[in-house]
């Protein structure tokens, strides 16, 4: 009777085993993914108001980071709903940035964040060629 009491309790174990060897790294990458949906959406309220050019580029740097934040792929999976919650917190975060950008700027360039930033930099060194900062023309060397 023992016997058949220990048989009948390996595969059992064994089975709870397996089934702990997927769960728990999804449920912990579950938890990730939801601080993670958290931070975007601070993100998004930190950088809503730009005020100044600086506050801009910054904003321009964070469209690409965020976009490559934590993407869920292979080795980084959860459940459907909370991965769902993730890239539509992404989404809007990006979405306000360029809301942001574009007030700012009158310009859009949707989440192409390298053009955002080249224009940015073409914008600011126009600024400063006008301010006399900078000089716009090669000068021949004496």
């Amino acid at each position: 009777m023992r016997r058949r009491k220990i048989i009948w309790l390996i595969p059992v174990v064994i089975s709870v085993l397996a089934w702990a060897i997927f769960a728990i790294p999804q449920y912990l990458v579950g938890i990730h993914q939801r601080s993670v949906t958290r931070e975007l959406a601070a993100w998004e309220e930190d950088y809503r108001g730009i005020e100044s050019h600086q506050d801009a580029v910054r904003t321009a740097e964070m469209i690409e980071y965020v976009q490559q934040y934590y993407v869920p792929k292979d080795g980084y999976r959860s459940t459907p709903r909370i991965e769902a919650a993730l890239e539509r917190q992404r989404q809007e975060t990006v979405a306000a940035f360029i809301g942001s950008l574009r007030q700012y700027t009158g310009q859009n360039f949707g989440d192409d964040a390298a053009k955002w930033r080249a224009f940015l930099h073409a914008s600011a060194t126009e600024r400063a060629a006008e301010k006399g900062e900078i000089e716009t023309t090669a000068q021949p060397a004496p």
